[in-house]
């Protein structure tokens, strides 16, 4: 009397999706076998079932088709690629100015220069059902959860695109969980 516990209890779902666990009672035979107590409770809780994880490989290129997929990024960095021309900021490295520029201007400008990043994946996924039968679609949704995973924690993902929706930035662990979401829910 007056001590607690804690129960662990595993549900192993056979399929994605949401599903609504309920907690109706729970009973216990303690101290004896043949006395048991039971007591009430309405515990509910709606949890997504993601797609399980697949074995995949995937072959990074180096070339390939770069494709705009929204707003472009234009972030300053260390790149090659030459951004805007501008006036010297207290900070900016001497190796940056513009020395053309800086005689045509009669003041001193400097060169903002691209970042350099790694390469960035967009993931578009066509839930068509003319395209999938109803398993090679499981297998498709396995590959994509598993696949953005992957690029998530790599940092090569940059956003992810459902059908004709707008597609959607993917820079946290949030993100990536509503992603997830999502594709718990997705239906040919």
């Amino acid at each position: 009397a007056g001590d607690s516990c804690t129960l662990e209890w595993s549900f192993i779902p056979n399929r994605r999706g949401q599903f609504t666990l309920i907690l109706s009672g729970i009973q216990s035979k303690f101290p004896f076998g043949f006395l048991k107590k039971t007591t009430g409770s309405n515990l509910q809780s709606k949890v997504y079932v993601w797609p399980a994880r697949i074995q995949y490989t995937f072959k990074w290129s180096s070339g390939g088709q770069h494709t705009s997929t929204g707003t472009p990024q234009k972030q300053f960095g260390q790149g090659d690629d030459l951004l805007k021309i501008q006036r010297y900021e207290r900070g900016d490295a001497p190796r940056l100015i513009h020395w053309k520029a800086t005689a045509r201007m009669r003041q001193i400008m400097v060169r903002r220069l691209s970042d350099e990043r790694k390469a960035q994946y967009h993931i578009q996924i066509d839930p068509d059902a003319s395209q999938w039968s109803a398993g090679l679609f499981e297998i498709l949704c396995s590959l994509v959860c598993s696949l953005t995973e992957d690029l998530f924690h790599l940092g090569m993902l940059d956003s992810v695109k459902i059908a004709d929706s707008n597609p959607t930035q993917i820079r946290t662990t949030q993100e990536l969980h509503a992603f997830f979401d999502q594709l718990s829910l997705l239906t040919r």
